[in-house]
């Protein structure tokens, strides 16, 4: 309330222009804008294998997670949120993500956060993803988010009652700190892995609900034709990525240096290492 909440701190100082746009804009539907990028597919899957070779255990969503948690560092901004037509500084960084159970059914929604302060490598992020994974891979886990679901749901009108609640309380920002870490949807970004279920990439929406301000879809591998540095046509595979973000929270120029720094940290893994001979490479 009056600024302050548990998950973030109203910015006074932004801009008087960008702090007009969620006037004009109350919504996020209002202020959704879409991008596509590709990523360099057979860079990634060789760092991957390098990593397995020396018995380090990698997956494609770790290096997204990790890139998108570097990138919402470099670039706070595109870490901010809206909510009752204020702007919102993060006092952490979380992403969700989905994850297939074992039966290849059933899904897992998973939170994973980091501190704003801490100097996390791709390796940090990964054991901390592949020990939340593990936890809700199990069909018959069900994690807080799920269990608390299913008892608004297990009581006739109760959970539109509830949710109208935690909507007023969230609008009010006194919203409890176990709720928005139980809620998938207060998060920095929304991963989505399409590709798992054999699908291209999507432009999701953003939810008005909670305070997501980037949604990213991951697509199935796809084919590049181009010209090497002999000028012969090649063929390389890329990822194909949709954004979704909130154009509210940042200028469209800072969002482009966001995702350009993105895309070189999956281009180039090893940056991720924060080796400092690596890193001083990225400057």
């Amino acid at each position: 309330m009056f600024g302050k909440r548990a998950d973030g701190i109203a910015n006074k100082s932004i801009d008087p222009i960008v702090r007009m746009t969620p006037v004009v804009m109350n919504q996020r539907c209002d202020a959704q804008v879409f991008l596509k990028a590709e990523i360099d597919y057979d860079a990634m899957t060789a760092y991957i294998r390098k990593k397995r070779g020396e018995g380090i255990r990698l997956t494609r969503m770790n290096l997204v997670v990790a890139a998108l948690m570097m990138t919402l560092k470099k670039y706070p901004e595109l870490n901010r949120f809206i909510m009752s037509k204020k702007i919102y500084e993060r006092n952490e960084i979380s992403i969700s993500y989905t994850v297939l159970k074992e039966d290849l059914k059933t899904e897992a929604t998973i939170k994973s956060s980091f501190a704003l302060d801490n100097n996390e490598n791709i390796f940090d992020v990964a054991d901390k993803m592949q020990s939340q994974i593990a936890e809700n891979k199990t069909v018959d886990h069900a994690n807080f988010t799920d269990k608390l679901a299913g008892f608004f749901l297990s009581v006739p009108g109760l959970s539109t009652m509830a949710f109208a609640v935690v909507k007023g309380l969230d609008k009010l920002g006194v919203l409890p700190k176990s709720a928005l870490a139980a809620s998938p949807f207060h998060t920095s970004a929304y991963i989505t892995n399409t590709a798992s279920i054999r699908l291209s990439y999507v432009y999701h929406h953003i939810y008005n609900f909670g305070t997501t301000s980037i949604f990213i879809s991951m697509g199935q591998k796809e084919e590049r034709l181009y010209l090497d540095s002999e000028n012969k046509v090649a063929v390389k595979n890329v990822i194909p990525f949709g954004f979704t973000i909130d154009e509210r929270i940042c200028s469209g120029a800072e969002y482009a240096k966001g995702l350009l720094y993105m895309q070189q940290l999956l281009n180039h893994p090893e940056l991720m290492e924060l080796d400092e001979s690596v890193t001083k490479c990225s400057d």
